[in-house]
């Protein structure tokens, strides 16, 4: 679970920076086809160049940039040797590149030298006068393959903007900085970070560190800079701790009102931002939890203080970094209905009762228990004043099939209840189903390690870091019955209604999850 502490305080800064780095060698971010006149090809992927592949050198000239990766295929003949750095192993391929109509080749390669960003510094070390920061390191977002450090610099940055998080979406910090106010050098990117000295102390009150067996659930706070230059303290809730042997992280929640309204949680660029629990430091925080932009990920500040005194040489040739997908498609069992009776809103002014002794025969004649699948969800507080009459009752229906979603919808609307939408769409079964994706991404994983080790004759050994990206699935259906009226998305009779019921988007619920597994290279 990480190692004891190295230094005996630190002080916690949260502070947003500009990053910029640039990588040694040339990073092979995806595969690509390329058009000719003679047809399609993949002159990268055919030679077997793979994403996260490093290009050091083609045709003997070494290759530092995405210029030097051009100038070195204009001069290639028909033929280039391409180098590659893959699992801390150097591979080499002839590549035939494809020749455009306009005398330029191509290999069908996406290609990546740098990176520039904003993340946060999460401590200083006021003895070595060193820094960590981000938490997680600066991977390729299409590989997902840690990018190798050629140079990089910390730059003095300022909050320009806030791009809410949102179900589904990241958000991000908006930064502005300019290349010439350099902080700090960047000397490592690793698992937990990236490390490197400041180039003058910063302000901030040393605090002590806390082991990794010390973190609990319960209340914690984050420090971040999420408007201008400013450093604030936000409350968050610690949920659950993971040691895994390797490395340990926790589950967190921001409960703070004030970063829910600016940012609606943890978005891009709050990465580093050191989570401190009963006066100490205990690490930072890391990822964001697509779903709910309000729950995230933190690591811990052992992890980090180890990964900055490994070698980076030694670290980074030692374990192979893979990522592995799985998806399974479902067809819904559950819809749920929310029907609004209100008797000014429905057709000739009908009382509230009789609309309600209307509905529950139409329901009836479909088939519809209910007692069991019908329930009242809230009620005008006019009824409990007046006694005889109700402003409006809105219930909640249960559904098992879309057909006789598009029943109801059409019968209810022949009654002139027009108040009517779809709540949700869900399987009784979707957290079995969920796990069983979860576990097939992680077999996917494996056997891409095992296939990527074996390319060079090794093997892929024990997992020791899975990171469950947890982008869970809470279908959103863009359907007409999710955000109108009935009087409005039913214009046709209810035999229409079925037929148009059979291609909405909740036909089927599909789930995806990805995994990314660290394992050791033997």
């Amino acid at each position: 679970m990480g190692v004891a502490a190295q230094a005996a305080s630190l002080v916690p800064l949260g502070r947003a920076v500009g990053i910029q780095m640039t990588t040694a060698g040339v990073l092979v971010a995806d595969l690509a086809e390329v058009d000719t006149p003679d047809g399609t090809c993949t002159p990268a992927k055919d030679a077997g160049l793979r994403p996260g592949d490093v290009i050091c050198r083609m045709d003997g000239r070494e290759i530092v940039s995405s210029a030097d990766f051009l100038a070195a295929l204009d001069a290639a003949g028909d033929t280039v040797t391409v180098t590659v750095r893959r699992g801390g192993a150097e591979i080499t391929a002839a590549v035939t590149p494809a020749v455009m109509p306009d005398g330029t080749r191509q290999l069908g390669l996406w290609l990546r030298d740098g990176v520039t960003g904003v993340g946060t510094l999460t401590y200083y070390d006021p003895a070595t006068g060193r820094y960590g920061a981000l938490g997680h390191g600066i991977a390729d977002e299409t590989s997902g393959a840690l990018m190798p450090l050629r140079d990089g610099s910390v730059l003095s940055a300022v909050v320009a903007d806030v791009r809410p998080g949102g179900h589904g979406t990241a958000g991000e910090l908006v930064g502005s900085f300019d290349a010439a106010d350099r902080i700090g050098g960047i000397e490592r990117n690793g698992l937990f970070g990236i490390f490197g000295t400041l180039d003058a102390p910063p302000d901030g009150t040393p605090v002590e560190t806390a082991p990794a067996n010390a973190v609990r659930t319960g209340s914690a706070t984050i420090l971040s800079t999420v408007a201008g230059d400013t450093v604030q303290a936000y409350t968050v809730n610690i949920t659950r701790v993971y040691h895994d042997g390797a490395s340990t992280r926790f589950a967190i929640t921001v409960t703070d009102p004030a970063l829910l309204a600016a940012t609606g949680g943890i978005v891009q660029g709050m990465s580093g931002s050191p989570i401190l629990q009963d006066g100490r430091l205990i690490g930072a925080v890391t990822h964001v939890l697509l779903s709910d932009p309000a729950k995230g990920y933190g690591v811990s500040i052992d992890d980090m203080l180890a990964a900055a005194q490994e070698q980076a040489s030694k670290f980074d040739a030692s374990y192979i970094q893979v990522w592995g997908q799985a998806e399974k498609e479902i067809t819904p069992d559950e819809f749920y209905l929310s029907v609004t009776i209100n008797e000014k809103d429905s057709k000739g002014k009908i009382s509230i009762q009789t609309q309600e002794r209307a509905m529950l025969d139409a329901l009836k004649k479909l088939g519809v228990d209910t007692q069991k699948q019908l329930r009242v969800v809230d009620m005008s507080s006019e009824y409990f004043k007046k006694g005889n009459a109700l402003a409006w009752k809105q219930f909640q229906l249960k559904l098992n099939t879309p057909e006789q979603v598009a029943q109801v919808f059409g019968s209810l609307n022949d009654l002139g209840i027009s108040n009517v939408s779809m709540e949700k769409v869900t399987h009784s079964q979707l957290d079995q189903y969920k796990n069983e994706v979860r576990i097939a991404a992680m077999k996917s994983a494996q056997t891409n390690a095992q296939t990527l080790a074996g390319a060079i004759g090794q093997k892929a050994g024990k997992c020791f870091y899975i990171y469950d990206s947890n982008n869970d699935v809470v279908p959103y259906y863009g359907n007409v019955f999710m955000a109108r009226s009935m009087k409005a998305a039913v214009a046709n009779d209810a035999a229409e209604a079925a037929g148009e019921a059979a291609g909405l988007d909740f036909k089927t619920i599909k789930l995806k999850y990805s995994i990314q597994a660290k394992f050791v290279l033997e």
